[in-house]
């Protein structure tokens, strides 16, 4: 028996407690416990001590556990929304798809089943007094509606932009309409008859608070002299609305100023280079937009494209590749399809190469393989040809991905084992050597032979 459990047997307290310092201690590192009683002479102040002790130990571990069980619902959530990545590529330009493929209860706000149609919010009073809002709600609004449910519901949280409701949708569950419901979540949704006279004071509550702040972002929402029409496309960092009297471009709303800054400069560097049909083309700025060109409405994830077509972004990222500039985002999303052809977008993560990577860009699983391995965290044109090409192979397997379960933050090992799995043998590990190699001719051939 060691000298701490033969104190804690000599000591003057009852056997019960006596059972529970020996249970503590059991199993545990007692050396430096024992070091402190050994300095001790008196029985009285051995207990007090273990008693101090052995209660702090606890308290710490509580804690600890209370952290851990933190940690494990925060990364349970965290899988929760990454999983509708990985579904979907992160899909953002398909609201009904989403809808359809995965079914989400609540992101930050709650997610909701599209509508069949939209309410016409055009032409909306400017007035400052409320009953002016009132009257245009009830006599232009409460008339569109078809059903018992109120459908006025951005679930983007863009709020309403020109004029518009760009996501409006139903739900015929959840929250009952307040106040305090539409603050916090961004609900309007009354349970049974949505007109009775409560709800409807609710409603036009709601209603006029969403009507004035439209009034007052109208004027500044893109600070371009264009005027916006219908919503194209929507992510949580921007949104793409097409231009009144111009089939040609777009507007494009982005909410994080390092994104826009940088897209901007990066655009303006590549277009004083080279000018070519397959990249997008910056028309014009402001501190808020930009305005783009040509106008697409649908990204490559969602056409019907075959995946050889890809080949000819090979040929686009050569060219940016050719003065240094990394894409850093190259994911199907972010591949444009335009009448017959394929236009690569989105630059607000582009990099020149050699810089050090500033964590903007793909999660996994579609971060490049090159740059999860990398001991420098220095972006590399390889990286935009990885991202490519596990890109490639998620839209053709997306279910060995899904149940890889490697798309999560904390699981980059994972992932590297996974992809140096995937780049082991046939046509794959071919198209492994051409982005290590930069070999973008032989890198387009593959993608030509991928079924």
């Amino acid at each position: 028996m060691t000298s701490i459990f033969k104190d804690i047997n000599n000591l003057p307290i009852d056997d019960k407690e006596k059972v529970y310092l020996l249970n503590f201690f059991t199993n545990r590192d007692t050396a430096k416990v024992g070091e402190v009683l050994s300095t001790i002479v008196k029985n009285e102040m051995k207990a007090n001590y273990l008693r101090e002790h052995v209660k702090s130990l606890r308290e710490r571990e509580e804690e600890k556990r209370k952290i851990r069980e933190m940690e494990i619902k925060y990364e349970e959530e965290k899988n929760k929304r990454r999983h509708c990545e990985v579904l979907l590529d992160a899909t953002n330009h398909s609201l009904s798809r989403l809808w359809e493929t995965y079914n989400p209860t609540r992101d930050g706000v709650l997610w909701f089943e599209p509508s069949g149609r939209s309410l016409s919010f055009d032409s909306p009073p400017t007035n400052d007094k409320e009953s002016f809002y009132q009257t245009y709600f009830t006599t232009n609004i409460i008339t569109q509606l078809d059903n018992d449910f109120v459908i006025a519901v951005d679930t983007h949280g863009k709020k309403f932009l020109d004029g518009k409701a760009p996501d409006v949708c139903t739900h015929s569950k959840g929250y009952s309409l307040t106040q305090h419901t539409v603050e916090v979540i961004g609900e309007i949704k009354p349970l049974g008859s949505c007109f009775t006279p409560i709800n409807k004071g609710q409603v036009l509550q709601y209603a006029t608070i969403a009507l004035k702040h439209q009034k007052n972002v109208r004027k500044e929402i893109t600070g371009l002299p264009v005027q916006l029409d219908n919503l194209i496309a929507s992510t949580t960092n921007s949104t793409i609305f097409s231009i009144v009297n111009d089939k040609s471009c777009v507007v494009k709303i982005v909410k994080n100023n390092y994104c826009l800054e940088n897209e901007i400069r990066i655009l303006n560097e590549l277009q004083h280079y080279v000018s070519d049909e397959g990249i997008i083309k910056l028309i014009n700025s402001s501190t808020t937009a930009i305005q783009l060109r040509p106008r697409a409405i649908q990204s490559f994830k969602e056409s019907r494209e075959p995946i050889s077509r890809l080949a000819e972004i090979v040929d686009k990222l050569r060219i940016c590749h050719q003065f240094k500039l990394v894409h850093c985002d190259v994911r199907l999303t972010n591949i444009l399809v335009c009448n017959d052809k394929l236009i690569l977008a989105d630059f607000g993560c582009a990099l020149h190469e050699g810089k050090y990577w500033n964590g903007c860009g793909p999660t996994l699983p579609f971060r490049s393989l090159r740059l999860m391995e990398a001991k420098e965290q220095t972006i590399k044109c390889q990286d935009d040809l990885f991202t490519l090409t596990q890109s490639i192979y998620i839209h053709l397997n997306e279910e060995k991905v899904i149940e890889a379960d490697i798309n999560s933050p904390n699981k980059v090992d994972e992932a590297i084992k996974f992809w140096r799995k995937v780049f082991e043998e046939g046509i794959w590990r071919d198209m492994f050597i051409s982005c290590n190699n930069l070999d973008y001719d032989n890198l387009k051939r593959y993608i030509n032979e991928l079924v």
